[in-house]
């Protein structure tokens, strides 16, 4: 049985990404979160923009669309 590397969430909040890394020669992610929708989209009110795009969520199981509703409401 494969098993999946092991590896830790990490939130730059300078950069505000998510992302993770499986540890030397292993394999490096970078993708949203619940955390980093809840930053982008207190930017996008900050702003006063009218809304955000979203590349590909097919994986999500509701948490991001529910972080991005919650966000912007």
């Amino acid at each position: 049985m494969h098993r999946p590397p092991r590896h830790r969430r990490h939130h730059d909040t300078v950069a505000v990404a998510t992302y993770c890394y499986t540890g030397t020669n292993g394999q490096w992610w970078s993708f949203d979160d619940a955390w980093s929708i809840q930053k982008k989209t207190e930017y996008i009110k900050a702003k006063g923009l009218l809304g955000g795009m979203i590349w590909e969520m097919s994986g999500d199981t509701g948490v991001l669309m529910t972080a991005l509703d919650n966000g912007l409401r």
